[in-house]
């Protein structure tokens, strides 16, 4: 991965957890287990063997993913407030018809829409980015159109 990765300082933190995790905790985790699978005698019928296998496959994808983000991260540090719009980093509140939503803008590796936290190239991302309070715009969803307007930025 060459490109620059943006991520918040708390983003990036959260991504260095999981790869120290998965790096000293769950790969050799696994690589004991597929060596007991092992131990146990023919690996062509050996489901355990199969499964360890499949899932120190799986660990070490990550690993190596999460060792490009962290390489390639260029850290944000977002300003509190309107001054420049919505930035990465900035927590936004919005209107929705007659409902309040709190997204927090984030980076698109660290996006977790179960949260609120929106990455900035996701079509809501992409359309708060710079906007100021009071700004509106209409959204193109699965659903329709969807109509926000910023109430704060923090």
């Amino acid at each position: 991965m060459s490109e620059k990765v943006e991520l918040t300082q708390k983003g990036f933190e959260d991504l260095q957890i999981e790869f120290d995790d998965l790096k000293k905790n769950k790969r050799p985790y696994w690589l004991k287990s597929m060596d007991e699978a092992r131990a146990m005698g023919d690996l062509r019928e050996n489901e355990a063997y199969k499964a360890a296998r499949r899932r120190l496959e799986m660990i070490q994808g990550r690993i190596d993913d999460l060792e490009d983000i962290l390489k390639s991260a260029t850290i944000i540090q977002s300003s509190a407030g309107e001054e420049g719009g919505v930035q990465i980093g900035n927590t936004v509140i919005v209107k929705v018809g007659q409902l309040e939503r709190e997204f927090h803008v984030v980076g698109e590796h660290e996006s977790d829409i179960s949260v609120g936290k929106i990455s900035s190239l996701s079509p809501l991302g992409r359309e708060l980015m710079g906007k100021h309070i009071g700004d509106s715009m209409t959204i193109d969803t699965k659903s329709g159109k969807v109509q926000y307007e910023i109430l704060s930025i923090t």
